[in-house]
């Protein structure tokens, strides 16, 4: 089911095994079962600033009544007065409001980034069933024939990219979405990240995912679920990284530095 007009708070209120539970599963089940079962750790500032950036590109119409600026010093009465006026709000400096402006000129600017974003919905929420049970996701922009997530990062040169998502999980992520997506509309989407640097000089670049890392994404993150989804059933424990001993040696690279007979 798609919910086209559901806000986030209500999205996180529905049961359901979402991406980042898939991402977390990653690691082990424990931290899957941790992710799913307890309040989530504060957000960091590198993800409030990730979410200011989604909020400026993908829904600029609420930019007005979510984001205001402060320019004096926020150790003082007057700003502790402003932030408790505008509670529930993101409040941004000067500086950070210039390059939000930039980094959305930027997006916008690029001719595949624009095109790509041009005429979608935006913010979606997916809900579905599978073998696996309830789940769920919240993809950043989805048209009949594509799914698009906007992600900010440090590692703009595609190479870089590309090692940063196999290790965050941006597969089996987009493969999550793509699954949630083909119960509504009967097909495999393409898929889309648009990255943007996250300092100046704000470049973006726009990957489509292959159809054979798509489907692997889709794989893993369907096997974490349902391996989850097992564990609940049957009362196991849940695992944790590793249950028995493991060997601690010196890492191949730093053994060349040395004399010793490593073998």
């Amino acid at each position: 089911m798609i919910c086209g007009n559901m806000d986030f708070e209500d999205y996180k209120a529905h049961d359901g095994i979402n991406a980042s539970a898939i991402k977390a599963g990653r690691t082990s089940m424990l931290h899957m079962h941790h992710y799913i079962t307890e309040p989530q750790d504060e957000p960091t500032p590198a993800m409030i600033w990730g979410s200011i950036v989604h909020l400026a590109v993908l829904e600029p119409e609420r930019m007005a009544d979510e984001i205001e600026t402060w320019s004096e010093s926020k150790r003082t009465k007057a700003y502790k007065e402003f932030k408790e006026a505008n509670a529930g709000k993101y409040i941004i400096s000067d500086k950070e409001r210039d390059d939000l402006d930039a980094m959305t000129e930027a997006v916008h600017a690029h001719p595949e980034a624009a095109m790509i974003l041009a005429d979608t919905q935006k913010e979606v929420s997916i809900l579905w069933e599978n073998n696996a049970g309830k789940c769920k996701a919240r993809i950043d922009a989805l048209d009949g024939s594509m799914i698009c997530d906007l992600k900010t990062t440090s590692a703009i040169h595609p190479a870089q990219f590309q090692s940063q998502a196999f290790k965050l999980g941006y597969f089996e992520q987009m493969g999550w979405y793509a699954a949630g997506y083909e119960t509504e509309f009967g097909h495999m989407p393409d898929a889309y990240i648009i990255a943007i640097e996250n300092k100046a000089p704000f470049d973006v670049v726009v990957h489509e995912i292959s159809a054979s890392a798509l489907r692997y994404g889709r794989n893993e993150a369907e096997k974490i679920a349902k391996l989850y989804q097992i564990t609940a059933a049957t009362g196991c424990t849940f695992t944790g990284t590793c249950d028995h001993i493991q060997t601690l040696n010196i890492p191949e690279w730093a053994r060349e530095n040395t004399e010793l007979d490593w073998s």
